[in-house]
């Protein structure tokens, strides 16, 4: 009888050990939401959303961003949009400096719904002459659509690693 109650005792010691070592494991995850659960912008570029209240549509503006060599030399704005909406949409799409005076020249941005339009490598260029400010600093963009329009920050990058072809002279590798 003495030795059922000294392995029914461990047991219990093993059981709640087990316990407070899954609580310690997992009050991490207990206290902080979810990264995935948020969303972010995964990339350097940054995101903004239109939305029409009259039909619902959304038109999502995922990860611009701006790619020169130097302040005063060209530039090339890369991104997405996509259109979640039922409609056809013109996304107007231009740079700005800090007091909000155009940099270069607007570019309209054809997407049918429910697709994905690409803007700079592979999809509508949007080419700036003069790029006002140097790598490691933002400009702004603004987004327009019949529904209306916003304007977020534009991070301006150099144009090295990944982004050492996007420039309007850049010739792909190989």
């Amino acid at each position: 009888m003495t030795f059922r109650t000294a392995s029914t005792a461990a047991t219990v010691r093993l059981a709640a050990a087990g316990v407070a070592v899954a609580a310690v494991l997992t009050g991490c995850s207990f206290t902080n939401p979810a990264t995935i659960a948020t969303p972010y912008p995964a990339s350097d570029g940054t995101a903004s959303t239109i939305e029409d209240p009259a039909t619902g549509g959304v038109v999502r503006l995922r990860n611009f961003l701006l790619v020169t060599s130097e302040a005063g030399a060209a530039g090339v704005v890369a991104g997405a949009i996509a259109n979640e909406g039922t409609e056809p949409v013109t996304v107007s799409l231009s740079v700005q400096d800090a007091t909000g005076a155009a940099v270069g020249q607007p570019v309209d941005v054809e997407v049918t719904p429910g697709t994905l339009a690409q803007v700079g490598t592979g999809g509508t260029a949007l080419t700036l002459p003069t790029v006002p400010t140097g790598p490691g600093t933002n400009l702004r963009i603004k987004a327009s659509t019949g529904a209306g329009s916003t304007t977020f920050a534009l991070p301006v990058l150099a144009a090295n690693g990944p982004y050492a072809t996007l420039t309007p002279t850049a010739k792909p590798a190989g």
